[in-house]
C-alpha cells in the first residue's frame, strides 16, 4: 500500500468511525479491568482479613486465592470480548473500507 492508499485509507469516513468503536470499547474494558484490581487492592489493603478468611475447611484455601483466581479469569473473559468484537465488527469494517476503496 503506498501513501496515496493510506491517506484514502484514513480519510475513509468508515475509518473513522471504526477508530471510534475500538477506542470507546478498549476504553470500557480498560476501565472495568481496573475497576476490579483496585477493588482488589482496596480489600487487600483496608480488610486484609477477609481475605484471609478460609473458604472451606482446608486451611489452605482462602477467600483472597479464590479472588485472585477469578482476576485472573476476569482477564481472559474481557480480553474474549475484545478479541470477539475485533474479529467481527472491527474486521467487517475494516474489510468493507476496503471494497468501498476497491483494494
Amino acid at each position: 500500500m503506498g501513501p496515496e492508499t493510506v491517506g484514502k485509507f484514513h480519510a475513509h469516513p468508515k475509518f473513522h468511525e471504526m477508530v471510534g468503536k475500538r477506542r470507546r470499547t478498549i476504553a470500557a474494558l480498560v476501565a472495568l479491568s481496573m475497576g476490579a484490581y483496585v477493588a482488589f487492592l482496596l480489600v487487600l489493603v483496608l480488610a486484609p482479613a477477609v481475605l484471609a478468611r478460609p473458604l472451606s475447611d482446608a486451611p489452605n484455601l482462602t477467600i483472597g486465592l479464590a479472588v485472585s483466581f477469578a482476576l485472573i479469569v476476569w482477564a481472559l473473559v474481557i480480553t474474549g470480548l475484545y478479541v470477539r468484537r475485533a474479529n467481527g465488527e472491527f474486521d467487517r469494517l475494516n474489510t468493507d473500507i476496503l471494497e468501498d476503496l476497491d483494494l
